[in-house]
């Protein structure tokens, strides 16, 4: 016997989800009104041979929705136009990607599917890449992402540097504020290196993921500096300026807590009184900064 969804989720967890009846989900027409199908609740958490068994039952693979839960960077309550392989990539359920794709229909190619983008411009591989929870609420999240990666990349490696409309690639997504996961993200950030990810580029602001990195962590663990040296070592520079003139260093000395993430940067070069124009130097930055403690929401500026 096939239990209703309402067994498999609760309402509760999942906030602004709308159900509707299976018959709803091809209509393009109501899409103002979808923030989820039943499909792309279980692509999230719930098991292969349900994402299988709704696919089998008419569900569309390629059904547009509104996803308002995305947590990007620089995307405050953001609502993104998707299709189920997205929030599956946003949860690393890659058991339930596999499904989707092998399951894409005619007329789709592989490559296709994990190179579309959301209204943002962003590919699945963004939504895996940035540190998708504000609790560490699952055991071996950070393994679950990786493998999510090596899906993706997998079928399309070209998508490793691909910039969305803000210029971000997969690597900026890797360089939360508020990475809950810490020190044990660096891993993410040896994978995507590893992979082809170029860590000069820079994103529309003139930053590059060395500068995402040393941001605030605004109430999260400060990534260690294994993760700096790895992107040192694939293209960025501790004395690349933003399009504020603003260096790393800059960033990293508004949070009194980074301390070790100062004194790395300046080891490596990085320049105590770069002056940005008529701005601040990382000097004046730090005499203005402030210890974050966890579980905060500073603004850092």
């Amino acid at each position: 016997m096939v239990r209703s969804h309402e067994e498999f989720f609760c309402p509760n967890q999942l906030p602004h989800v709308v159900f509707f009846p299976q018959n709803r989900v091809h209509e393009n027409e109501a899409l103002e009104e979808i923030h989820d199908t039943v499909l792309t609740l279980a692509a999230r958490r719930a098991s292969p041979e349900l994402v299988q068994r709704l696919i089998d039952g008419g569900s569309d693979v390629h059904a547009q929705m509104i996803q308002d839960e995305a947590r990007f960077l620089d995307i405050e309550n953001a609502t993104l136009s998707v299709i189920a392989p997205f929030t599956s990539s946003m949860y690393a359920s890659f058991d339930a990607i596999k499904v989707l794709l092998n399951r894409r229909g005619a007329g789709v190619d592989i490559p296709d599917m994990v190179s579309s983008r959301d209204s943002r411009g962003s590919l699945p591989i963004y939504w895996a890449a940035e540190n998708p929870l504000k609790q560490p609420k699952f055991k071996g999240m950070v393994q679950r992402i990786l493998s999510t990666l090596e899906l993706l990349l997998e079928k399309d490696l070209a998508i490793i540097n691909t910039q969305n409309n803000d210029g971000n690639a997969p690597l900026h997504n890797a360089s939360p504020r508020d990475g809950i996961l810490g020190k044990e993200y660096t891993k993410v950030f040896k994978f995507l290196c590893n992979r082809g990810a170029d860590a000069s580029l820079r994103n529309n602001e003139g930053e590059t993921p060395l500068h995402r990195l040393c941001y605030c962590t605004h109430g999260g663990m400060p990534i260690g500096a294994a993760a700096k040296a790895i992107v040192l070592e694939h293209g960025a520079k501790t004395t690349d300026a933003d399009a504020d003139g603003k260096t790393p260093l800059h960033h990293a000395a508004r949070n009194l807590n980074n301390a070790d993430a100062v004194d790395f940067l300046l080891a490596h070069g990085a320049d105590v009184a770069a002056k940005p124009g008529k701005q601040n130097t990382p000097l004046h930055e730090a005499t203005q900064g402030d210890y974050l403690s966890m579980g905060t929401r500073d603004d850092c500026g």
